[in-house]
């Protein structure tokens, strides 16, 4: 039993040993990022005017809103001709009063 002991025992440290990763030297590397940054800021050049976008196109004129409003009225105007037109008709006449 005694040996079985000392086994588990050995075992454990050496799991605990293997794979074990290497210290890792934070500071120094705060310190590097660090100094990259200042250094960035010092070569960044100064700040460029604002940017001033201009439209490419002026806004439609009136004329032109008319003529997108009268081409979407001629299409509503064609969809229900056409619906009218592919109705089947009504199967009993309809009723005249006398």
């Amino acid at each position: 039993m005694m040996s079985d002991d000392r086994f588990d025992d050995t075992l454990d440290e050496m799991a605990r040993e293997h794979n074990r990763a290497p210290s890792v030297p934070r500071d120094e590397m705060w310190a590097a990022i660090a100094a990259a940054r200042q250094e960035a800021r010092r070569e960044q050049p100064a700040p460029a005017a604002p940017v001033v976008v201009i439209p490419m196109r002026p806004r439609p004129l009136m004329w032109q809103w008319a003529a997108i409003g009268g081409a979407l009225a001629a299409t509503l105007l064609i969809g229900i001709l056409i619906v009218r037109r592919t109705q089947a008709p009504p199967t009993q006449p309809y009723a005249v009063a006398q």
